[in-house]
C-alpha cells in the first residue's frame, strides 16, 4: 500500500512539474504575442495603451497569447501565469491576464484576488463573449483585444 501512494504521489507531482509556461520577458512587456496572433504595429499599439493604464494605476493588465495549452485546461495556464509572472502588486494582488491559446482556440481572463469585485468571473466571460470573440471570428484579434482591454478598465475605474 505504501509503495502504491508514493507511485501516486510520484506521477501527481511529476504532471503538476510538466507543465511548461513561457519565461516572463526582461524587460517585462504587457503585451506578450507567443501565438503570433498580432501585427507588429498592433502590438506596439496595445503595449503603449496597456502601459500607460499600468503606468497611471498600481493594476496591471497584461496580454498572453500561446500557440497551444500543451494539453492543460485554460484555467491551469492561466493561473499559472498569473502567478508565475507576478502580474499585480504582489500586496494588492492586482493583476488580471487576457490568456489566448490558438490551437483550442480558447480565451479566459484571470483575474487576481484583488480585481475579483470588480472584475467577477461572470463579468470576464461577457468581455471574452461579448468584446472579444465576435472579431476574433473574423480575424480582427486586434480589435477583440483593444475591445477586451477598455471593458476591463471601465470596470475597474477607480479601483486602485
Amino acid at each position: 500500500m505504501k509503495n502504491f501512494l508514493l507511485l501516486f504521489l510520484l506521477v501527481c507531482g511529476q504532471s503538476v512539474f510538466a507543465q511548461k509556461i513561457e519565461s516572463k520577458p526582461q524587460p517585462p512587456m504587457a503585451v506578450n504575442d507567443f501565438g503570433n496572433f498580432l501585427e507588429p504595429f498592433q502590438r506596439d499599439a496595445l503595449e503603449q495603451k496597456l502601459r500607460n493604464y499600468n503606468d497611471s494605476t498600481s493594476s496591471a493588465i497584461l496580454i498572453v497569447t500561446v500557440p497551444d495549452l500543451q494539453g492543460y485546461e485554460i484555467a491551469e495556464v492561466s493561473i499559472k501565469y498569473l502567478r508565475d509572472w507576478g502580474i499585480g502588486t504582489k500586496e494588492k494582488e492586482n493583476g488580471v491576464l487576457i490568456l489566448v491559446s490558438k490551437s483550442e482556440r480558447k480565451a479566459r481572463i484571470e483575474t487576481g484576488r484583488g480585481m475579483e469585485g470588480v472584475l467577477p468571473d461572470i463579468l470576464a466571460k461577457q468581455i471574452i463573449d461579448d468584446r472579444m470573440i465576435p472579431y476574433f471570428k473574423t480575424n480582427d484579434y486586434y480589435r477583440g483585444f483593444d475591445n477586451a482591454v477598455d471593458a476591463i478598465i471601465q470596470a475597474a475605474a477607480g479601483e486602485y
